[in-house]
């Protein structure tokens, strides 16, 4: 990324991005505060999100001979392991209109069962671009209506992962905490419910899921990492997930310690 790129992103005339630039931070740093600056914005302008247009519950798809791909997003929702219930529970559905056109969309709402965000993914492998999520702040609690912050929470990086884990578990949309949720863990943590948290992020992220364990290691009693090796929790059927649960490590310093140390490149 060069300066080029930022002013491509947010606009050679744009205030906020010469302040930023008038700095001595780096190109990744000023970026980040751009971005962060715009989720900002998002939410002080109340940004209307509504689900997209076409959307139909997954459970009303019916295959036809003059409509087959309401056939293949049944066969698709089947494959990733979704059930009835979780059909319902999630509102999950799909759409053959528009920008979102043959994807199966997961919504996400919050606390007053207002939607706050939503995963479209196409239903086509082979596709070239897998998600197209809708231009809105991730800074967000995702599935924040299905929580129970007296129970152990569950921090995993999507949607589908989150619905495979079945256990209070929210999804990040990535591999950091966001602002919103890391404000309500504390303020959780602080009224005594929340003691718990188990950190299920994907193989590739050892290192993310390590900095939130830094971020609460010492205002919650209990962190758990739960390594699913070459897979996402995601991709895995229930049982197999029981499996991986049931053999979480709990982290502590040492753990923290050898965990770091299992990154490092030795060089004799």
């Amino acid at each position: 990324m060069n300066t080029d790129d930022l002013q491509i992103i947010f606009g050679e005339s744009n205030t906020k991005l010469k302040t930023a630039m008038s700095s001595n931070k780096t190109l990744n740093e000023q970026f980040l505060d751009m971005w962060e600056k715009y989720e900002e914005e998002d939410e002080e302008n109340n940004v209307y999100l509504s689900l997209p247009p076409g959307f139909k519950s997954a459970l009303e798809l019916k295959p036809n001979v003059t409509n087959p791909i309401e056939g293949h997003a049944i066969q698709y929702l089947k494959n990733r392991g979704l059930s009835k219930k979780e059909i319902i529970k999630y509102n999950i559905g799909f759409t053959s209109e528009g920008m979102y056109k043959d994807r199966v969309i997961i919504p996400s709402y919050d606390k007053d069962g207002m939607l706050n965000y939503f995963i479209a993914r196409h239903i086509d492998p082979q596709s070239k671009y897998k998600y197209k999520n809708p231009p809105v702040s991730k800074n967000i609690i995702a599935f924040e209506n299905q929580i129970d912050w007296t129970e152990p929470i569950t921090l995993c990086e999507g949607a589908f992962d989150a619905i495979a884990l079945k256990r209070n578990a929210i999804p990040l949309f990535g591999k950091f905490v966001p602002k919103k949720l890391d404000t309500e863990i504390r303020k959780r943590v602080a009224d005594g419910e929340v003691k718990e948290i188990v950190i299920a992020l994907d193989n590739d992220a050892k290192q993310d899921s390590l900095k939130i364990y830094e971020k609460y290691n010492t205002i919650i009693p209990t962190i758990k990492l739960i390594d699913f090796q070459e897979k996402d929790a995601g991709e895995l059927k229930f049982k197999d997930i029981l499996i991986y649960q049931k053999n979480s490590v709990t982290l502590s310093f040492e753990s923290l310690i050898k965990q770091k140390l299992s990154f490092i490149k030795w060089e004799i």
